[in-house]
Order: C-alpha cells, then sequence, then structure tokens
C-alpha cells in the first residue's frame, strides 16, 4: 500500500465505518506492518475524534476528510513513519516518504478547497419534547417530524444523492428519482432510497434503531461494528426491507435483524394515534415522555417489563392514563410536568 489519495481516502472510510471489509483488511495489515504506522493511525484517529461541526451529512471519504482532519493537520503533527512496503524497500530511505506524507497532506487539502463545490446551505428541523411537524424538502419529499427529534438537509440536493441526517423519529414520504437516491445518515448506520415511504426511530437513549416500510423496498446499511466477537453473526452489508417490515438494530453491538411487522401501526404516530403492541413500559414511559413534554417515572424497575397493548388517538395525557387506571394494573399521580405510574409489576 502506498501513500497515494486512495489510501487517504480508505483511512478516512475506516475512521467513518464505511470501509469495504477489504479496505478494512488493507488497513490492518498496515497496522500491523510497524509502530510507525500504529503511531501516525493513532494519532491521526486522535484528530478525527475531535467534535468538528459539521455543515453537511457526510457522504464520502473526501468530504469526511476535508471536514474532520484535514482543517486540523500541519506540517508538524506529521510524525516519521514507514509505510507497508510493495516490491522493493530501501533501508534509510523512510524520510523520504514521511516527506511525501506531508506534502499529500498539505497537497491534498489545498485541492480539496480548491476544486470541491461550494457546499449549500444546511438547514435545520428540530422539535422539542411534545411537539411534532411537517416539512416539505427542496424535491418535493415529505417528513413528519416526531418529538425530540432533529433533521438536518440541504437548501438544494446537489450531486449524485439526497441527504439528510436524522436524530429521533421520522416518517419519510420520499419523491422518486431513480437518479439521485435518497440517503438517511443516523448514527449507527445509512439508510438508502430511491422512492418509497416508511418511518424511522433513532433516539439516541433507545437501546435499538427501528426502521419499518409501508411502501417500495429501503435499502439498510449497518455501521461496521469496531469488533467481531466470536458470538456475533455476521452481520451482512445491507439489509433490503420490503412492505410490513422492520430492521431492529441493537445500538451497543450494531447487529441488526429483520422481522414482519404491521407497519401501519408503527407508524400511526404521524396521524396522531399512538399503538402498543406488547410494548414494554419502559418504552410507554419515554413514548409518553417525549408525546406530552412531562417526566415521566415507574415507581417500581420491575413495572418496566409490563407489556401494554393499546391504541389511544388524540387523546390528552389524563384521558389516556384514565384509561390505563381502569385495566385495575396500573395507578398514577399527574401534576403539572410530572407523571408517576405505579403497579404491581411484572416478573416475566
Amino acid at each position: 500500500m502506498t501513500y497515494d489519495d486512495p489510501f487517504w481516502e480508505q483511512l478516512a472510510r475506516y475512521f467513518a465505518n464505511e470501509a469495504t471489509d477489504d479496505e478494512r483488511r488493507l488497513i490492518d495489515e498496515w497496522l500491523a506492518a510497524t509502530e510507525e504506522n500504529r503511531q501516525l493511525f493513532r494519532h491521526l484517529q486522535q484528530r478525527w475524534q475531535q467534535p468538528v461541526k459539521p455543515d453537511l451529512p457526510e457522504s464520502n471519504a473526501a468530504d469526511v476528510w476535508e471536514r474532520r482532519i484535514g482543517p486540523l493537520i500541519t506540517t508538524d503533527d506529521v510524525p516519521t513513519v514507514r509505510p507497508l512496503p510493495v516490491g522493493g524497500w530501501l533501508p534509510g530511505g523512510w524520510w523520504r516518504v514521511a516527506a511525501a506524507v506531508a506534502g499529500l497532506l498539505l497537497g491534498g487539502m489545498l485541492l480539496y478547497r480548491l476544486w470541491l463545490p461550494a457546499q449549500p446551505t444546511l438547514q435545520v428541523a428540530q422539535n422539542a419534547l411534545g411537539t411534532r411537524s411537517r416539512i416539505t424538502l427542496p424535491d418535493g419529499s415529505r417528513v413528519w417530524l416526531n418529538a425530540d427529534s432533529r433533521l438536518e438537509f440541504p437548501k438544494q440536493f446537489k450531486g449524485t444523492m439526497r441527504e439528510v441526517r436524522l436524530t429521533g423519529e421520522a416518517f419519510f414520504d420520499v419523491a422518486h428519482n431513480p437518479r439521485q437516491p435518497f440517503v438517511i445518515r443516523l448514527e449507527t448506520a445509512s439508510i438508502r432510497v430511491l422512492g418509497t415511504s416508511f418511518n424511522v426511530r433513532a433516539y439516541p437513549d433507545d437501546a435499538a434503531v427501528k426502521t419499518t416500510v409501508v411502501t417500495g423496498r429501503v435499502a439498510f446499511i449497518p455501521n461496521k461494528a469496531p469488533r467481531q466477537t466470536a458470538r456475533q453473526p455476521a452481520q451482512p452489508d445491507t439489509l433490503f426491507l420490503t412492505p410490513n417490515q422492520h430492521v431492529v438494530q441493537q445500538t451497543q453491538t450494531l447487529q441488526a435483524v429483520t422481522e414482519p411487522v404491521v407497519a401501519q401501526h408503527e407508524a400511526a404516530w404521524k396521524d396522531n394515534r399512538l399503538v402498543f403492541e406488547q410494548t414494554p413500559m419502559a418504552e410507554v414511559a419515554r413514548t409518553l415522555e417525549r408525546w406530552y413534554g412531562v417526566s415521566v417515572t415507574l415507581e417500581r424497575p420491575d413495572l418496566a417489563r409490563c407489556p401494554l397493548t393499546a391504541t389511544f388517538d388524540g387523546q390528552s395525557l389524563p384521558d389516556v392514563m384514565n384509561l390505563l387506571a381502569r385495566t385495575g394494573r396500573f395507578q398514577y399521580t399527574l401534576t403539572n410536568q410530572t407523571l408517576i405510574i405505579r403497579g404491581r409489576g411484572c416478573t416475566n
């Protein structure tokens, strides 16, 4: 492997968890070659992890390098290293390689700044607890944004893809455009479609990310897990979903599985309905917090496992809790901004 532009793009994709298996293997071999290589890798990784406010969702390695690493590197930052040799190696010539590395870094930064087109203005739609909204994107796609959620998108979609970034929950009705796929960036995955409708639930404090397809076909692309343990099953690069299927991805392991589901139930919130089907009370409590903008506490820890099956169509929070209390399983105390739920709890 030589220090040419493809190497740096591969390294950027490696940091972004978007490298292919072959690219990861080549970089792992390069890391295993010398301590100097590992020193450079750790140095750049530290630079990568420094917080930098992005102008756009990261779409490719060049953009990633430009925004995350390039602006932070100076000539003093580049250690003396030896690359993984290809063909013959000239002892004592390592300084030439180090100079080439510094030159490529600085030259690449300059080329990116001169040749990359001006980045479109980033738009941000954000909902607080207890609020929901509907957004029309520049391509005509419609988005229903749930409470406690954030959507970032450019003022105009340019280039080969229409990219947005989501934190929280949203329902997408994407305008069909086979020449410009629609891509949603999540913290743990990417979603790619041409034109379809689907729901995405990706709250940072939830244990799982869910993507549910109502119409069309969706490609769910999990980020590469930092380390694959022997107990974890092999993870496909892409999971394809069709109507009435959803993918559930664990946020800790990044493992994802597909399951059959009634898609309209999971997307009912956009029509002002809450549908729970054997939903643990811990998840119900989080949903009520976001939906009504109150703090919800379960008085007993074993209440968290109790399943709830119910549908609420536009009811107020007092009405919802009165209906739950009539089951005899739950009692509650509701003040201005606080809800405490009591009950016998569940052991299963």
